[in-house]
């Protein structure tokens, strides 16, 4: 998660909000063509994105907004049952049309740097506190994660989105996929190489105690300039 300082049109002036928005509304065929090959399943697939929007102010959904991105108004029920109100904000969230015909999700988390990836758990009500505890652990077990992992003390800008992962996929059967599109060399906003990426990731992973999916990845991208969003 990245400053989310916008224009008045809603335009990010910087960071992975920024990239976010370029590639949804100005490099879609690059973002696509990238997400389909990290994940074989979605070889073929067609994806239609509903956010971030630029019509729309570049919006990013949350709980309720996130089921009517998705078509799944009918769940609001049971999110509310999963997990507590003000959820995770999507950076970015796709429909996708599987060669089956069936379809499916796609959630996106935009990061420029790596300590976007680290954040701690600030619920102070101990009923939300408790139930996203339980769900965490939930999460984990379905991953194969070691027991142990302390996802909601410094890795929860990571975990809360695996968890809704978890949600739709199994708990709801919709197939779900979650990817993290890691943007180098941004010059605006604490730019990362490749190989820095690479390496942080390696250290991220062992935090998180090597999530066992083909259901979540990441792809890279190089970052852009503001000027083709404006343009």
């Amino acid at each position: 998660m990245t400053s989310r300082r916008t224009d008045e049109l809603g335009r990010a002036f910087k960071g992975s909000q920024l990239q976010m928005q370029i590639y949804v509304n100005r490099r879609r065929r690059d973002l696509n063509a990238k997400i389909a090959a990290a994940f074989p399943e979605l070889a073929d697939a067609s994806f239609t994105w509903h956010a971030p929007l630029e019509r729309e102010k570049f919006t990013e959904p949350q709980d309720g907004e996130l089921l009517k991105a998705i078509d799944e108004p009918g769940l609001r029920e049971s999110l509310k049952e999963f997990w507590p109100s003000r959820g995770p904000v999507w950076d970015g969230v796709a429909t996708i049309r599987l060669a089956s015909g069936k379809k499916g999700v796609l959630l996106a988390e935009g990061k420029s740097y790596p300590d976007e990836f680290f954040s701690k758990c600030q619920a102070k009500d101990p009923n939300s506190r408790t139930l996203i505890d339980k769900r965490l652990a939930e999460t984990q077990r379905w991953l194969g994660v070691r027991a142990g992992s302390r996802w909601a003390e410094r890795l929860y800008q990571s975990a809360n989105r695996y968890a809704h992962l978890y949600w739709l996929r199994k708990v709801e059967d919709i197939p779900t996929w979650l990817v993290h599109v890691l943007f180098t060399d941004d010059e605006r906003h604490h730019a990362t190489t490749r190989d820095q990426w690479e390496q942080a990731l390696r250290s991220i992973e062992v935090e998180l105690g090597h999530p066992a999916t083909g259901f979540a990845g990441h792809v890279f991208l190089p970052a852009c300039s503001r000027d083709e969003l404006i343009s």
